[in-house]
């Protein structure tokens, strides 16, 4: 950044400085004025042509900045765009496959440790079991016997053993016809 005021006042005392030097030499002969004269000349453009360069690097910082937000918003303007161009093909995908959100429903299973009959988790299997119409995603799925001498392969010899059943995930099913 230029210090405009105090450059200012240094050059001012300069040129008054020089310029009763000048005055001064008119007196010893023409050659010594006119050699002093264009000295000044050319310490005054030099100065200007120093101060408009760096007007000029300064103007083209601000405008490199600018060029790279610029260039940073229009790559995250066309990632955008294309997030919306693939969300809409996979909109209309699932339309076309039977998919569309407004047709499904889901329920969300939680169960630990829970002590379940055997016929009772056959029937629980079943109705998670992956269909047309169902689909689901566990996150966490244990089953064990609650005695040492049970078996899970092998019917037990008493009709009454449970098993213990963790589960957790969501079933997506059909709640609704193709209303695409």
């Amino acid at each position: 950044m230029l210090k405009t005021s105090s450059r200012a006042s240094s050059i001012k005392v300069f040129r008054v400085a020089c310029l009763g030097y000048w005055c001064r030499q008119l007196s010893r002969g023409p050659v010594v004025a006119l050699s002093l004269g264009l000295l000044m000349l050319s310490v005054g453009a030099f100065r200007a042509a120093n101060v408009w360069t760096l007007k000029s690097r300064l103007e083209n910082a601000q405008a490199q900045a600018s060029l790279a937000q610029t260039e940073a918003l229009e790559k995250a303007a066309i990632a955008r765009a294309a997030q919306v161009t693939q969300a809409k093909a996979l909109l209309q995908l699932s339309r076309e496959s039977g998919f569309f959100h407004r047709n499904w429903d889901m329920r969300r299973f939680n169960m630990r440790q829970v002590s379940i009959s055997r016929e009772a988790l056959n029937t629980l299997m079943a109705e998670i079991s992956r269909s047309p119409d169902r689909y689901f995603a566990a996150d966490q799925f244990e089953v064990s016997v609650k005695r040492q001498d049970d078996s899970l392969f092998i019917t037990p010899a008493q009709p009454g053993s449970e098993l213990l059943l963790t589960l957790k995930g969501t079933l997506l099913f059909r709640a609704r016809k193709e209303q695409g």
